[in-house]
């Protein structure tokens, strides 16, 4: 069940990249905000604060973990994205 949680995720990155995405990738840019440029844009920009904080809790991160993963892709590699232009 909780790999049901990293499909929005993975259809994100699927949709950016056309090599082969794993679970462990997205989790990787979840959990560091770094990556691929245009992966972690895919995954930040495309996916709601609300699932990102579900594929985070079920992958062992918190929501501020989360955020502070936002920030760094952020400046790193200038996402935007309103969810969580709330939460900062």
């Amino acid at each position: 069940m909780k790999r049901d949680v990293f499909w929005i995720g993975l259809n994100a990155l699927h949709n950016a990249s056309e090599a082969s995405i794993s679970q462990n990738d997205l989790v990787n840019i979840l959990k560091t905000g770094d990556g691929v440029p245009h992966l972690v844009r895919a995954l930040f920009e495309d996916c709601s604060f609300e699932s990102l904080d579900r594929m985070g809790a079920a992958a062992g991160l918190t929501s501020k973990q989360i955020v502070s993963a936002y920030l760094t892709a952020k400046v790193l590699h200038k996402v935007k994205n309103s969810d969580f232009e709330t939460t900062e």
